[in-house]
């Protein structure tokens, strides 16, 4: 049966585990490069003008990121995911350690409770919100 390029062959568990490794180093384009997974969504192709140039999808997907991030809004597990991926001015380049130690500090929760109860939901949920834009992105020619 042949694909429809009309449905997206994202899945909240597919772009999950694509933002495992935007985890670990964070919303950095010069890293942005090798999410492979991510590249390849209709929404990322979108901001990145349709272009196939690897930085230009790393600056789509940077795009994209934010936006998913941003639509979580500016209360407290807003800002912690903001936090936690890096995507906050003072966070950019730290390492996922500090990252994680300030999201769990603006929740007013221990690290430890941050990695087991609310770290893997908040990737979830910006997988959701980039799943969210990817339904609506329109496929590139």
């Amino acid at each position: 049966m042949a694909e429809n390029p009309s449905q997206p062959r994202a899945s909240v568990a597919t772009i999950t585990g694509g933002l495992q490794l935007v985890l670990r180093n964070g919303v950095r384009p010069a890293r942005l490069r090798y999410c492979r997974e991510l590249l390849d969504l209709r929404c990322v192709r979108a901001r990145a003008g349709g272009s196939d140039e690897p930085d230009r999808l790393a600056f789509g997907l940077e795009g994209v990121l934010h936006a998913a991030i941003d639509a979580l809004g500016d209360g407290p597990q807003g800002q912690a995911a903001e936090l936690l991926f890096g995507a906050a001015v003072d966070t950019r380049g730290l390492p996922l350690k500090d990252r994680r130690r300030q999201a769990a500090t603006s929740l007013h929760v221990a690290v430890s409770t941050f990695r087991q109860n609310y770290e893997d939901q908040m990737v979830e949920d910006v997988a959701a919100e980039i799943l969210r834009l990817e339904l609506v992105a329109e496929p590139t020619p």
